[in-house]
């Protein structure tokens, strides 16, 4: 369901403290998802190919789940821990542009898909080549986003979250 999707549905019902602490758990362990398979993948001498689609598999897993009927979060917390772990400087500027977004806007999808887009390209122009399994990784959470962004352009759906 999703770090966000657990923090909203919680602060209406029980108050913002008792979502805050019952979602921090669940945003680290979306967040350890691409990292494990990862890791997963490099213990086991995986092929490069494997080892390069890792992350993006268990994004896609954690944003269709079979047994919620294929109907999980965006895989936002799953691509920034795997950022945080393989790229730090990548996860620091999606955040910058994230926050920066949500400061002028109070809403949180339009910094996403902003941070989604420039994130990666920026730390490319600034400091260099970026590893395939970055840019992998972002394509399930895009999916999702995309998905979001059809609905708010049609008007089927608030800019919120």
């Amino acid at each position: 369901m999703g770090g966000l999707n657990l923090y909203r549905l919680l602060s209406k019902e029980k108050g913002r403290l008792v979502a805050i602490l019952v979602t921090i758990p669940v945003v680290l362990v979306d967040a350890s998802k691409a990292i494990v398979a990862f890791l997963l993948a490099s213990y086991l001498n995986a092929p490069y190919l494997v080892l390069v689609t890792a992350p993006m598999f268990a994004i896609f897993g954690h944003n269709y789940p079979v047994w919620l009927r294929f109907r999980g979060g965006r895989g936002l917390a799953a691509l920034l821990g795997y950022f945080l772990y393989r790229e730090p400087i990548t996860f620091l500027l999606f955040l910058l542009i994230q926050g920066a977004v949500f400061l002028f806007t109070r809403r949180f999808a339009p910094g996403a898909m902003l941070a989604l887009l420039t994130a990666l390209p920026l730390y490319h122009v600034t400091l260099g080549p970026i590893c395939p399994c970055q840019s992998l990784a972002e394509l399930p959470v895009w999916l999702r986003y995309k998905e979001k962004y059809d609905l708010m352009r049609k008007g089927k759906l608030g800019v919120g979250y």
